[in-house]
């Protein structure tokens, strides 16, 4: 199957500005993704003479909003009314890009040592220990981030890896919870500076406290440090795994709701958007729906930090999807109608 527009690509366009793309499923002609980086003569990254400045302050939905803005006002080209998830979104039409980067790619021409520099060469030797140590292929794993446009800088820039598969995944996950369990060698969990930063930038742009943060730190497998330096693992689904099409559910919003509820799949909460099955008599807290059968986020905090078995507390935003033959209903965590208050967590057991 031919290889399509997948889940944190980036895309530039002839403005010189670069997308990050969301998810893998998309309209025929523009590709969902969000503004990451601006052209600023004085920005922090770049290469050569051409500088960036991100136009993403925070991976968050307040973040995403000011994004949109900013193309309403100067490039609303970008902007997209999306009757399948009944709002405006950021997107990039097909014949606006003018180079799609790969992660797979990016990561191939690492791999030869040739004319790189430091973070280029740790990124090469983390993606080579993760293959090794996975058990995975070094062609299902990729590098995303500042690092993938070669904007990056090495004083400053950590490392965004992608493995590809679902199976690749977990043996990945498996990996690193039994690398960071143990806390020696090259990969250590977040701690010191690196882990105060962390719980600090949560604190000030979600509705988490400190403990909250804390909590989900722990259950967060994909962060940690690799010779010193910030680095994050993301999974991404392949095509043959992709099942929806764009324009299969169209969705409407009903209002913010909190509650509670027992997750029963917890299969594809790695991937983005991260979706969580629950069991619709455990829901509670909730109007009276009884179809409400996922949590989905869209907020990558909440990805993968709950378990079959275990309960969680939510607030999102309900929303019913319609499709040709049913009709159900599901809490999005991470839409932009709630503004950056919505949240998932775990339950104490």
């Amino acid at each position: 199957m031919m290889r399509s527009f997948r889940d944190r690509d980036q895309l530039i366009t002839p403005e010189g500005f670069i997308f990050t793309v969301i998810g893998n499923v998309h309209p025929q002609d523009r590709v969902l993704a969000y503004l990451k980086y601006i052209p600023d003569e004085i920005g922090k990254w770049g290469h050569a003479q051409t500088r960036y400045r991100r136009a993403l302050q925070h991976y968050n939905v307040p973040s995403i909003m000011e994004s949109i803005e900013y193309l309403r006002a100067k490039a609303p080209q970008y902007l997209f009314e999306s009757r399948v998830h009944g709002f405006t979104l950021s997107a990039v039409p097909t014949d606006r890009i003018i180079e799609h980067v790969r992660p797979e790619e990016r990561l191939a021409q690492l791999e030869k040592r040739e004319g790189i520099d430091e973070l280029e060469k740790k990124a090469a030797a983390l993606a080579d220990l993760i293959s090794e140590n996975a058990h995975v292929p070094i062609d299902s794993l990729g590098v995303t981030g500042s690092v993938l446009v070669g904007i990056h800088s090495p004083a400053f820039s950590d490392i965004d890896l992608v493995i590809y598969g679902l199976d690749n995944a977990h043996r990945v996950k498996s990996f690193l919870q039994t690398i960071e369990v143990s806390s020696a060698g090259q990969i250590r969990r977040l701690a010191g500076i690196s882990k105060e930063r962390w719980i600090a930038e949560r604190i000030a742009t979600t509705p988490l406290k400190r403990q909250d943060a804390l909590n989900l730190l722990a259950r967060k497998w994909n962060l940690g440090l690799f010779d010193g330096t910030e680095f994050s693992v993301h999974a991404v689904h392949t095509e043959p795994e992709i099942r929806e099409r764009y324009g299969d559910e169209y969705c409407t919003s009903l209002g913010i709701v909190e509650g509670t509820a027992k997750v029963t799949d917890d299969l594809e909460a790695l991937f983005m958007p991260a979706v969580y099955g629950v069991d619709p008599s455990d829901l509670r807290g909730v109007p009276t729906l009884s179809k409400v059968d996922q949590i989905v986020s869209y907020e990558g905090l909440y990805a993968d930090i709950a378990k079959r078995g275990e309960a969680v507390v939510c607030r999102g935003k309900i929303e019913k999807a319609e499709s040709v033959s049913t009709i159900r209903y599901r809490i999005v965590v991470g839409s932009l109608e709630a503004q950056g208050t919505d949240y998932l967590l775990p339950l104490p057991r």
